[in-house]
């Protein structure tokens, strides 16, 4: 039986309505990145330096403004079926990389996600190799410490939720990625503790929800 606090688990259906929507954009950029792959190597060493560049411009509470200023990338706004209100997708045609921003109703901050061509890239983030197998392992509660421990290694930060009121953070989503474009993805608590763990390949998703 799945149990999740009331805060916990818009955190979870926020990041499931954004990993949803992070599928669909990988999808649909898949042409651009073919064509980058053309480009000459010093062109691509200049244009995709750091796909995390964007995210990690972006913090919770700031304005749209201040926002729209720091990236200088024009805020293109998500209107299909799986899009939350005011968001907003932030992307570098060039590179294929960029950030996800859903704003609340002040235009302030409140969830961010990264964005990127495929997730072979933040394998190369990822000190080890992850597997399906791994997942039972990540229980209930556990801090991030003890997942590291099980994965090998760090995982990547690819989302932060706060509260839409004030953006206070509700909690983050980490991933360890692998070459082949699987990985697990570790949902934490604003106390680091994890609430939900995931492992995604081609053929599906494999959830343990607590």
């Amino acid at each position: 039986m799945i149990k999740l606090k009331k805060k916990s688990l818009i955190f979870l259906v926020l990041i499931l309505i954004l990993l949803s929507f992070m599928g669909c954009s990988s999808k649909s950029n898949t042409s651009k990145v073919e064509t980058i792959s053309l480009k000459s190597s010093a062109d691509l060493k200049n244009k995709k330096s750091d796909v995390l560049d964007y995210y990690k411009k972006v913090n919770l509470g700031m304005s749209k403004d201040q926002v729209d200023s720091t990236l200088t990338l024009k805020p293109e706004a998500e209107t299909g079926q799986m899009a939350l209100p005011n968001s907003f997708k932030y992307f570098n045609h060039d590179t294929g990389y960029g950030v996800y921003v859903v704003y609340n109703s002040k235009n302030i901050v409140y969830s961010k996600s990264y964005i990127c061509g495929d997730y072979s890239e933040i394998a190369k983030l990822c000190k080890k190799p992850v597997r399906e197998n791994q997942v039972p392992k990540i229980t209930d509660g556990m801090d991030y410490k003890d997942v590291i421990n099980i994965l090998g290694g760090e995982g990547v930060e690819w989302s932060i939720t706060g509260s839409e009121k004030d953006s206070s953070l509700i909690g983050l989503g980490r991933l360890w990625a692998n070459t082949d474009k699987s990985y697990i993805q570790v949902l934490f608590s604003k106390n680091d503790k994890v609430t939900v763990a995931q492992f995604i390949s081609k053929k599906g998703y494999w959830f343990t929800l607590y």
